[in-house]
This record gives structure tokens, C-alpha cells and sequence, in this order.
């Protein structure tokens, strides 16, 4: 037996399936599933070994079903922090005509599969949240520990990473890359990790320079990555340390105009991967140039995706999964595509991924609800009377209906106590906060 091993997360849209295997032998150390995500009652099955361990708990998303699983990790084990896990492992469904097989991920690639969530609304959504994730796993687990307020099974988790080596591979050029400047600038700042590049790359033609200089955005992405390319220079004549001048005992390596067409395996393991050189035209087009390049690598990471609830009575929209609003206002309408015989239900709103479907992120949803409650108001004041008015207008009046369906939320001063104990646990070890992970420990504490 290894005594390494490899996490594979296979995450539906109302479950995760999990298993630690063995790289030499393919064998399954551990496995288990959660189901029923975002239902009254989830149920949860771990198997290590001879020993089966079912709960059955609230799981309200697949954030919550994660950490439980990492819970269960750390209560009927084997521990992860002792797995010397090499590498995790996703399952993306709709490589659409980017992707014809395994690919190491990148945020190129990442952000490819992004794009692919309309083709696949059911596969390729919800696993992004994993391969997101997995980007931290570079980071020094002390780091994070100073900088978030990451609970300590997560903590123990990361510390045990033993990966010195990461290639970011960019199907196109720097201009045409899909960086935020956010995420370039924690890149720039990562403890222990030396930033290598290829300085051809940043090789710039004035039509490529003018092109991405007509979007602030491509322009300020560029100019953090030229900053990034003198950074690597200087980690480089520095005798291989990292931002701070420190040695270094991780690498990082950023390689552009790089498409990975292969991953390379003997004995059932991942050795390598393969990627094609491309050249990419000031209007972003790309093309392949036919030569070649072989890089050792351990880990492949696959996704599979979401798809956004359904309710009762309203019509779904099947193909771009999402509730049926035809004339994407959000207005629910009384069947998926418009036309004719398609009316706009009264009083009836869906926002989100519920109005566009899987696809965007914060800024996408902050836009919808504003759209929406636009619409509200606007329909509001169309309506006769100026609208209904509700019977009870006593302001404790929707305190007391959530009572009677046995609702107990917690308000914004429950938030406050949860905050300030995070606060209290958090300045124990010298950090600012210490996430409370336990959903029944966070409503004991707002609702003390």
C-alpha cells in the first residue's frame, strides 16, 4: 500500500460522493456520500475500512456537506492531515470544444468550464466551488491560518499537503488572459513559493498592446502580470526565493500560449502532461503551432455541476435550467420559451441562478437582485390600488408567522454574538476571527 493517497469528489446537484484512494493500487481507503443536499433532512454515509458510519442532519447546501464530510474525515478517519493527500480529483461532465479529456487545472481552464455552464447547467456548475478551493492548496497552511478564519480540521488539512511543485498552464497569450487583478496580486504574495515564467511570453506586439489597452480591466490585468513577470525576474537572481527575499521550497510556474492536449500515466498513475504551444492574435484568436511540451505532474483535477432548484407549480426551463422566465426579467412566466400563448404569472419573481441559471458569480446575482426588486416596485405601482396590502401590518408580524411554521431565524443580532465569539476564539491564537463550522453551535450562540 502508498503511503500516499488522492481525494476524488464527485459533487450532484443534491450530492457529494467522495472517496481516498490508494494511487499505486487504485483501492478505495475510504468513500462514503452525502444526500438529499438542501432537504429538510440529509443523510450522510462514511465507510473506513470495516466500519459504516449514517447520519442523517440538515445539510442546506454543499458547503455545509463538505465540511461534514471533513468532519467525518476527522472523527472516523483516517485523518487527511495524515493521508499525504498528493492530489484532489473532479469530474467535469461538458468539456464542450475546449476540452476532449483530462486536464490539469488552471484558472484559465477554470474559468473555460465557467463558460461551459450553459451547455451542461446540470454537471458543470457546482464542482467549480471545489476546483476554487483547490487553489489554496499551494498556500502555506500557517499563512492562511494568519490571514483567514479557517477552523483547525481545515487547518490540519492544508498543513498536510505535500505539494512543492504547481503548473498554471493559459491556453492564450497574457492579453488574453482571465485574471482578476485580485487574484493576481495573491498570487504575487504566496510565503515559500518562487513565481517562475517564461519571459518570451510577455513579448508583446503594438497591436496586441492597443487591443488590450481599449478595456480597463484587460489593461489592469496586463499591468499586474508585467509586475508579476519583474517579481519572478528578481525571485530568480535572488537565488530562487520568494516574494520576501526568503528561500524558497515551492515553485510556481506560470506558462502562457500553453494548451494541454494529454495526461500522461504508467502503472495507473498520473506522470506528466502534455501541452501544445499556441500563438495567440491581438482579437484573441488562437492557434495551434504543433509542437510540444512534456511536464511531471501528479495531479488531475475533474468537476461536475449544479442545478438550481425547482418549484412547485411554476414552470422549468430544462435546457438552461432555471424557473421559467421567459423574458429574463425575472418575471416567472407559464412556460420556459416565449411566445403567444406565454403569460407573466402576477406577483411571482425568481433571482439568481433561479432566474439565469448556473452561470455567474457574486456581481451576476447583486445585479439580479436589483433588477428584481425594480420590478417588484414597478409592478407594484401598475397594480390597482397601488397593489395588496397585507391584513396584519403589525411590524412583529412576520416574526410571529416564522414562529408558527417553527422557523427561528437568527437576525442580525444573533449575527453579532456568533461575530463576537469568533472574535474572542480568533484573538485566543493571535488572529482576528475562528469560523464557527458547527450549524447547531452557531444557532445556540445567536439565539443565547
Amino acid at each position: 500500500m502508498s503511503s500516499s493517497s488522492v481525494l476524488v469528489i464527485n459533487s450532484g446537484s443534491s450530492s457529494i460522493k467522495y472517496q481516498l484512494v490508494d494511487p499505486e493500487t487504485g483501492d478505495a481507503i475510504a468513500k462514503g456520500i452525502v444526500e438529499r443536499i438542501g432537504d429538510t433532512t440529509g443523510r450522510i454515509k462514511h465507510e473506513h475500512g470495516d466500519a459504516v458510519t449514517e447520519e442523517e442532519l440538515p445539510v442546506p447546501d454543499h458547503t455545509v456537506g463538505m465540511r461534514e464530510v471533513l468532519r467525518l474525515f476527522d472523527t472516523e478517519g483516517p485523518s487527511l492531515a495524515e493521508a499525504n493527500i498528493l492530489a484532489v480529483g473532479h469530474r467535469v461532465v461538458q468539456g464542450g470544444r475546449y476540452f476532449d479529456g483530462p486536464a490539469l487545472i488552471t484558472d484559465e481552464v477554470r474559468n473555460l468550464i465557467e463558460e461551459l455552464c450553459p451547455l451542461a447547467p446540470l454537471h458543470n456548475p457546482a464542482h467549480l466551488k471545489g476546483i476554487d478551493v483547490a487553489r489554496e492548496l499551494m498556500r502555506n497552511a500557517d499563512d492562511l491560518k494568519e490571514r483567514t478564519d479557517i477552523p483547525d480540521n481545515v487547518y490540519e488539512g492544508i498543513k498536510g499537503n505535500k505539494a512543492k511543485v504547481l503548473h498554471l498552464f493559459i491556453r492564450r497569450g497574457v492579453a488574453q488572459a482571465k485574471f482578476s487583478v485580485q487574484e493576481l496580486r495573491e498570487m504575487e504574495k504566496l510565503p515559500g513559493v518562487q513565481l517562475i515564467i517564461n519571459e518570451d511570453d510577455f513579448d508583446l506586439d503594438d497591436d496586441t498592446i492597443e487591443e488590450a489597452g481599449k478595456d480597463k480591466l484587460t489593461r489592469q490585468m496586463v499591468e499586474e502580470l508585467f509586475t508579476i513577470r519583474e517579481m519572478a525576474e528578481d525571485m530568480e537572481d535572488d537565488g530562487d526565493t520568494d516574494f520576501e527575499g526568503n528561500p524558497a521550497d515551492r515553485k510556481y510556474y506560470v506558462h502562457f500560449n500553453s494548451a494541454p492536449v494529454e495526461v500522461l500515466g504508467e502503472d495507473g498513475k498520473v506522470v506528466g502532461i502534455r501541452v501544445e504551444k499556441t500563438e495567440t492574435s491581438a482579437d484573441g484568436r488562437m492557434s495551434r503551432t504543433g509542437e510540444f511540451e512534456e511536464y511531471p505532474v501528479q495531479a488531475v483535477y475533474h468537476a461536475i455541476g449544479y442545478k438550481p432548484a425547482t418549484a412547485p407549480g411554476i414552470a422549468y426551463d430544462e435546457r438552461r435550467a432555471h424557473l421559467a422566465n421567459a423574458h429574463g426579467d425575472g418575471r416567472i412566466t407559464t412556460a420556459a420559451e416565449a411566445g403567444e400563448d406565454v403569460e407573466v404569472r402576477e406577483r411571482l419573481y425568481a433571482t439568481g441562478w433561479a432566474k439565469r441559471g448556473p452561470v455567474g458569480l457574486i456581481g451576476s446575482t447583486k445585479s439580479d437582485a436589483l433588477l428584481i426588486v425594480t420590478n417588484m416596485l414597478e409592478d407594484l405601482s401598475k397594480a390597482a390600488e397601488g397593489g395588496r396590502v397585507a391584513a396584519d401590518r403589525d411590524p412583529e408580524s412576520i416574526d410571529r408567522l416564522l414562529a408558527e411554521r417553527g422557523v427561528k431565524p437568527i437576525d442580525f443580532a444573533g449575527w453579532k454574538k456568533v461575530d463576537a465569539f469568533e472574535r474572542a476564539e480568533g484573538a485566543k491564537e493571535g488572529r482576528e476571527h475562528k469560523k464557527v463550522i458547527e450549524p447547531e453551535q452557531m444557532r445556540a450562540l445567536a439565539h443565547a
